[in-house]
């Protein structure tokens, strides 16, 4: 089992690379990491944060991440806006 800080650190590097502008980004909520057994994923954590685009709007994501079993994210559902 891997830790919470390992699972929620993997997402923020996954986020770090995906988003435009990183430095605009604000973490609003976590939920906690939670095990699943539904292959390839091991976990499942859902994120709330604000971010600018690249034309400088603001923007509300609401992303599930799942994780495999080392926590690296290898999917996502992403609920933007809500």
């Amino acid at each position: 089992m891997i830790k919470s800080e390992d699972a929620l650190k993997h997402v923020e590097e996954w986020l770090q690379d995906k988003l435009l502008n990183w430095e605009s980004y604000e973490s609003l909520e976590w939920s906690d990491v939670v095990q699943v057994d539904v292959p390839p994923y091991k976990y499942v954590v859902y994120h709330k944060f604000n971010h600018k685009n690249d034309k400088g709007y603001l923007n509300r994501h609401c992303i599930t991440f799942y994780l495999d079993n080392l926590g690296r994210v290898v999917n996502f559902s992403d609920w933007r806006n809500r």
